[in-house]
Formats: C-alpha cells, sequence, structure tokens
C-alpha cells in the first residue's frame, strides 16, 4: 500500500520565496539570462532574467539525448542519411550508408556538439526529423516548459527554435536523472566503437571546476555563447545554465561556489532510526520495519525544503519473516517528484506463532506459499 505518513515541514514554505533568493549582484555576471537549481527539487537558488526567451543554440542536444535515451535501446544502430552527412554546422564528419551505435551518436552529440549525429539520432528514434521535433515539444510540455519551442534537434538557428534559462533548467534536471546521460556528460575523454574514434570533451568546465560533472556548451552567432553545466559537492547537485553569457566559464564558477553555500544536504533519519510496523499473518508479533539507508533532507537559506514521505509497504506480512529482508521502500517527495527511495526492511525476526491458525490465516498463508 501507498501511505503517506510525514511532511518534514511543519509548515508549507511558498516557493516564490527560493525563487527569490539573489546570491550575487546581477551585474556581476556577463550572461544576458541565467539560473541555478537544485537538481533533484527543481528549487531555484538564482536567477536573472530566467523568464526571458532566447534561443539557446546547441544546449538543444539535451533534449535530444534524453528522448534518445528514454525511447531506444542503448545499442541500437542507425543508419547515416545524406541529409545527415550534409547538415550545416559543427560536424563530426558522418558518410552517408554508415550504421552506427546509438552510444557513440550520444558521445559524438554531446562531447563534439556534432550536428550530424543529432541528425542521425532525430531520424532513427522518430524515422524523420519533424517527427522528432514533435517529440521535443511534447516533452517540453510534459515537463511544464511553456515558454520553449523547438524548431530542429542541434540548434541551428530558427526564429522559432528558443527557450528560457528557467526552461532548460528543468530539461537538464530531467536528463540528470538518467545514469547514461549523466555518464556521457561527465566523461573528459572517449574512445568510440566507430572506428576506434578518440573524442575530447569541449566542456571546458570539466577541467576549470572540480565539482563539474556535465552537461553542454553551445554558441552561435544569434544566440552567443551558451552553457548548461552541472556539479556536485557535498551530496548536493546543482544545475546552472547560462545563456548569451561572453564569460560563461567565469560566470558558472561564481554561481556554483556561491550557491552551494547556501544548500546543504541534512539527515532527516539516520540508518534504523525511521520505524514503522505491519501487521503480520500467523506470527508472534507485528513486523517492525525500519530504514536500511539514511534518509536525507535539503536546506536553503537555513529553511528546509518541505519533503514528505510515503510508505510504499504491503498491507501485511505473512510468519516466518527474517530481520533484514525488504520488504518495502519509503519514497521522499517534493512538488509531486520522487526525489528519493530508500529500502525498508525487518527489524527482528518475526516466527509463526504456534497457535491454530483460523481456515482464512491457513488459506492465506497457504496460497502465499505457493509464490515463495
Amino acid at each position: 500500500m501507498n501511505r503517506k505518513i510525514f511532511n518534514f515541514s511543519a509548515f508549507i514554505l511558498v516557493f516564490t520565496f527560493f525563487t527569490s533568493l539573489l546570491v550575487c549582484e546581477s551585474s556581476a555576471l556577463s550572461a544576458h539570462s541565467a539560473i541555478v537549481i537544485e537538481a533533484s527539487t527543481g528549487t531555484v537558488v538564482f536567477e536573472h532574467n530566467a523568464d526571458e526567451k532566447l534561443p539557446e543554440a546547441s544546449t538543444t542536444k539535451i533534449m535530444t539525448a534524453l528522448l534518445a535515451l528514454e525511447n531506444c535501446p542503448y545499442d541500437v544502430s542507425f543508419t547515416v542519411s545524406e541529409a545527415a552527412a550534409n547538415v550545416e554546422g559543427s560536424q563530426i564528419g558522418l558518410l552517408k550508408g554508415e550504421r552506427i551505435k546509438l552510444s557513440d551518436l550520444l558521445y559524438m552529440l554531446m562531447l563534439r556538439s556534432g550536428n550530424d549525429a543529432a541528425h542521425v539520432i532525430a531520424e532513427g528514434v522518430a524515422g524523420s526529423v519533424d517527427k522528432f521535433v514533435e517529440m521535443m515539444n511534447e516533452k517540453a510540455e510534459e515537463l511544464g516548459c511553456t515558454s520553449t519551442h523547438f524548431s530542429n534537434p542541434h540548434g541551428l538557428p530558427d526564429d522559432e527554435h528558443f527557450t528560457t534559462a528557467k526552461n532548460l533548467a528543468i530539461i537538464a534536471a530531467e536528463a540528470y536523472r538518467n545514469d547514461d546521460f549523466r555518464k556521457i556528460v561527465s566523461t573528459h575523454r572517449a574512445k568510440l566503437n566507430y572506428f576506434g574514434l578518440i573524442i575530447e570533451n569541449s566542456n571546458k568546465l570539466l577541467d576549470k571546476y572540480e565539482y563539474a560533472n556535465g552537461m553542454k556548451t553551445g554558441f552561435t552567432k544569434a544566440a552567443g555563447r551558451c552553457l548548461v553545466s552541472s556539479a556536485e559537492k557535498d551530496g548536493v547537485s546543482l544545475i546552472c545554465v547560462t545563456l548569451n553569457a561572453p564569460d560563461d566559464w567565469n560566470d558558472h564558477i561564481t554561481l556554483l561556489d556561491e550557491c552551494f553555500e547556501r544548500v546543504e544536504k541534512t539527515v532527516i533519519y539516520n540508518t534504523g532510526e525511521y520505524e514503522t510496523t505491519v501487521p503480520s499473518l500467523g506470527g508472534t508479533s507485528p513486523v517492525q520495519i525500519i530504514n536500511t539507508q539514511p534518509i536525507y533532507g535539503l536546506k536553503i537559506n537555513g529553511s528546509d525544503i518541505p519533503f514528505s514521505l510515503t510508505e510504499n509497504l504491503p498491507v501485511s506480512i505473512f510468519a516466518p519473516i527474517d530481520a533484514g529482508k525488504t520488504v518495502g521502500r519509503l519514497i521522499s517527495c517534493f512538488d509531486n517528484k520522487t526525489v528519493s527511495s530508500v529500502p525498508l526492511a525487518v527489524r527482528r525476526t518475526v516466527l509463526l506463532n504456534s497457535y491454530e491458525l483460523s481456515f482464512l490465516e491457513r488459506f492465506l498463508l497457504n496460497f502465499s506459499n505457493l509464490w515463495l
């Protein structure tokens, strides 16, 4: 069963309170538009012109990679079309008719910003670029990015291709939840299956900033320098977005440093401190349940983010059952989004009761044993 059993905060924090936290003077930034969010909750830590619609150049490819990972096996292969081989802008140099694994295409896409790789992915995933663009816009709408519209999978200039720093941060946070995506964008140097090609990551922040672990660069004359970065420090993950930022590397270092000072990972319950009980069928006592890992929270500027904790446990548990057996999970949520999930396990062994079971208890016990 699912039972909401605990609201961590005794009061509801007004979300606009968080969005008003300015951590540095916007005049000190080169970026026309910027935002920093905490990755797991999407809570805004800093923003400057974050709702202004602007072109995002190749940071578009974050959405392209996300859709590919959500819709296709990692080891599927796609064929390079003539249109993909001749796409404008930055290219890997793919040739018409070549078959390339999606895994290689994603490294080409995110590390070297290959527009030809983006085109191949779009055609391979959706059958055509137009259909893939439809998927991009549907995903943006699903994520609540109402100020975003895509017209291509790579970010080449188009009047109908735009986003906001805030929307782009939401898209980046969604991609960041994908393990394969995080692995790709955190890679400094990759050797591909494709002819043994070795490629370097164009995201210099990976070398310039010790806590950086991804994401994507972008540049066109229309958009200027665009950068999405992710970083982790002391268990806190942040995502930073700047659009039209001539000095983007230093902008990100400044923003991330200052925002890490204002976000703290806290412990709500240490291992074994959270406890609940579930009735046992045929047992000598109820089943005591505890958390097998710490349950964490977050503070921003000293104020707790109001997480809710929901037990995912069976209505009852058949005896006998051994201590340490995992029987469910404790799910931490914020703003209707799952932030973390911790295993719940039996604290003490519950033995089978020696008393005479009722007919219903005997039936249920025998029925459950069929599935053991």
